[in-house]
C-alpha cells in the first residue's frame, strides 16, 4: 500500500504531514528502545506494542488527512506480499505445531513496514528517521549508563533481553547504522556532530555487547562504501588499503584479547558468544538444514519446520541461526527466490541509481547496507524478524522509487527548458532571380 502522490510526483508535503510523520517515526524509535527497558524502569509492558502499532496508526491517519489513500502495488508491497503468501500457504503442510505463529507475526511485521514505507515521502523524511533512530541509541545508553548497568560481567543486554543477547547486539547494530549514514548524508554540523557522538556510544555499546557478526555487518557497509568512493586510487592501491584493515583489524583484535584491562572489560565477552546459542556448531546446523532442504526443494517442509524436524531428526532443539537455511528448509526454492529476488533487485537498483547520481551518497549507502545485510542473514533469521531491521531494508526500496522519480524530473525539466530544445533546420527555396 502506498498512499503517496503518483510515482513522478514532487508536491511537497504541508506541516501537519511533516509532524505526524515525525510521531509515528518517533514512536517506531522509541517502540526499539523501550523494548530493552521495560525489565530494568519496570513500565507496563503493553506500552512497547501500543508504539508499534500505534506508528502504524499515526500512518494511516496522516493518509486519512491528506485524503490520498491509493493502494498501489509497489515494490515493496508486492516483497511483502509474496512472502506472507507462500508463509500462510505452508501450514497447510507444515510438520511444525506452531507455524501459524510465524506466519501471524510476519503479517503483524508487515502491516508496520508497509504504514512505515508510507510514510518516507521524500529523502526528507528518510533523514530524519534515521536521525532519530540514531539518536534512540544514545537514549538507550544514557539510561544504562545512569542505571549503572554498563559494566556487567556477561554481554551488555543479557539482563535486558531475557538472556537473548542477540537481540540487543542486533538493535545496537541498527542504530549505529543510523549513525553512521547520517554522519555521511547530513548536511548540517550539528547534525553531523551529534550523528558522531551517536556512532561512538552505538560503537561502544556494540563492543560490549560482543556480537561478532553485528561489529563485521556494519564494517562491511563502510568498507563498501569507501570501496566505491576511492574511485581515483588504483586497484592494486585499494587491495593494499584492504589488505591494511584487515591487518590492523587483527591486530586490534590481539591487543583486545590479550591486554588485561581491555580484556576484563571487553574481550570477554566475545568468548562468552563462542558458547552461546551452539555458535559453535553452526555448521552442523547448515548441514542439517541442507539435509532437509533436499527432501522436499520446492516447497519446503511448511512454516517453523526446521526446529521441528531438527530436533525429532538430529536431537537438536535449535533452530538454524541462518535465513538461508531457514527459508530453503520451511519455505523451499519458492519461498527463498519470492524473498531475495526483489532484494536483490533492489541492490542492483540502487547501485544503478548511485551512478546516475554520484553527488547523493543515501541510495550507494543503502546498496552496501543491504549487500552487507546478506552476510549478516547467515547468523539471523530476517525474513521473520520484527526488529527495525526490516525498517531499513524498506528504506532501500522506498529510494529507487525516489531515485527514478527525481531522475524521471531531471529529463522532464530538460525537455520543458527552451535552452535545451535544439533548433531545428529549415530548408528555405531561394528564387531564381535573386540566385
Amino acid at each position: 500500500m502506498d498512499n503517496l502522490h503518483p510515482a513522478g510526483s514532487t508536491q511537497p508535503l504541508g506541516r501537519m504531514s511533516r509532524f505526524l510523520i515525525f510521531i509515528s517515526h518517533t514512536m517506531l524509535c522509541l517502540y526499539g528502545c523501550l523494548f530493552f527497558l521495560e525489565s530494568l524502569l519496570g513500565f507496563n509492558a503493553r506500552i512497547i506494542p501500543m508504539l508499534r502499532f500505534g506508528s502504524a496508526l499515526v500512518a494511516v491517519v496522516v493518509m486519512l488527512f491528506e485524503g490520498k489513500i491509493v493502494l498501489r502495488l509497489n515494490r515493496f508491497f508486492l516483497w511483502y506480499l509474496g512472502i506472507i503468501a507462500i508463509s500462510f500457504i505452508s501450514n497447510l503442510y507444515t510438520v511444525a505445531d506452531n507455524g501459524m505463529n510465524v506466519s501471524t507475526n510476519i503479517f503483524e511485521t508487515a502491516i508496520v513496514a508497509i504504514a512505515f514505507y508510507s510514510t518516507l515521502r521524500d529523502k526528507a523524511c528518510i533523514k530524519q528517521f534515521l536521525f532519530l533512530l540514531a539518536c534512540s541509541g544514545g537514549v538507550l545508553f544514557v539510561v544504562l549508563l545512569t542505571n549503572e548497568v554498563l559494566h556487567i560481567d556477561n554481554r551488555l543486554g543479557s539482563t535486558l533481553t531475557g538472556g537473548n543477547t542477540n537481540n540487543f547486539a542486533e538493535y545496537v547494530m541498527i542504530t549505529f547504522f543510523a549513525a553512521v549514514i547520517t554522519v555521511i548524508v547530513a548536511k548540517r554540523k550539528s547534525t553531523k556532530i551529534i550523528a558522531l557522538i551517536m556512532c561512538v556510544i552505538e560503537l561502544y555499546m556494540l563492543f560490549l555487547s560482543g556480537g561478532r557478526k553485528y561489529i563485521l555487518c556494519p564494517a562491511i557497509m563502510i568498507v563498501i562504501f569507501a570501496w566505491r568512493k576511492m574511485n581515483t586510487i588504483s586497484l592494486a592501491k585499494k587491495i593494499l588499503l584492504l589488505v591494511g584493515v584487515v591487518l590492523g583489524f587483527a591486530v586490534l583484535w590481539n591487543i583486545m584479547m590479550t591486554n588485561e584491562v581491555i580484556y576484563e572489560s571487553i574481550g570477554k565477552r566475545f568468548e562468552a558468544d563462542s558458547m552461546e546459542a551452539g555458535a559453535g556448531n553452526r555448521f552442523e546446523l547448515f548441514a542439517n538444514g541442507v539435509y532437509f532442504f533436499i527432501r522436499s526443494p520446492i516447497l519446503g517442509h511448511g512454516e517453523n519446520a526446521y526446529t521441528e524436524l531438527n530436533s525429532t531428526v538430529f536431537g537438536i532443539n535449535m533452530y538454524s541461526h541462518n535465513t538461508y537455511v531457514e527459508l530453503l528448509t520451511n519455505l523451499g526454492l519458492v519461498g527463498f527466490l519470492l524473498y531475495y529476488i526483489p532484494y536483490f533487485k533492489t541492490i542492483m537498483a540502487l547501485r544503478k541509481a548511485s551512478r546516475k547520481r554520484t553527488k547523493d551518497n543515501l541510495a550507494f549507502l543503502f546498496c552496501a547496507f543491504m549487500l552487507a545485510t546478506l552476510f549478516l542473514h547467515a547468523g539471523i533469521i530476517a525474513y521473520m524478524s520484527a526488529t527495525l531491521l526490516t525498517q531499513l531494508v524498506a528504506i532501500g526500496f522506498r529510494l529507487v522509487e525516489l531515485e527514478q522519480q527525481e531522475i524521471n524530473l531531471t529529463a522532464e525539466e530538460k525537455v520543458s527548458d527552451p535552452a535545451t530544445v535544439r533548433n531545428v533546420n529549415t530548408h528555405i527555396t531561394i528564387p531564381a532571380d535573386i540566385r
